[in-house]
């Protein structure tokens, strides 16, 4: 598994290098490998469900849907903006498909965990919680919304 990771690590680094030479922003190239880096080490740990755990070494714990669609979003917004591949939107819009099953009837997101310092976020607790709506609400636009134009800018003038 840690090789097929590290596999998977230096291809995405690769990408990413070639991306960012190809559109002229050398600048993006770290940022891209540390973006594919990460993509890499979530998706690893999504549920089959498409959601995560609280914390990713406590695999006892129920889901965390706030998190969760935090996290989908980065990848979906980083897919939109060309830092990510295609299988980062991918992974979110399996975590949005997850989500949908924690919806009240009246379209409030269930099952979020408010905070993860000190020992009470490391047990099961979880409520509606309106940061994590927000952030749902951001995948749904990462996802749904109109896509970025891509810059044709070096970076030099920002």
């Amino acid at each position: 598994e840690a090789e097929a990771e590290a596999e998977a690590e230096a291809q995405a680094e690769a990408e990413a290098e070639a991306e960012a030479e190809a559109e002229g922003r050398e600048d993006l190239g770290d940022l891209k490998k540390e973006a594919n880096r990460v993509m890499e080490f979530v998706i690893a740990r999504q549920g089959e469900d498409g959601l995560w755990k609280n914390f990713f070494d406590q695999q006892d714990q129920t889901v965390d849907t706030s998190g969760s669609a935090g996290i989908a979003a980065a990848l979906a917004i980083g897919e939109a903006h060309g830092i990510l591949p295609a299988k980062a939107r991918e992974a979110a819009e399996k975590t949005r498909q997850g989500l949908k099953s924690y919806l009240t009837a009246d379209g409030l997101l269930s099952h979020g965990t408010p905070s993860n310092r000190g020992t009470a976020a490391q047990g099961n607790r979880r409520q509606i919680f309106q940061v994590g709506m927000g952030l749902a609400a951001q995948l749904i636009a990462a996802l749904d919304g109109p896509r970025p134009e891509k810059s044709t800018s070096n970076g030099k003038n920002r």
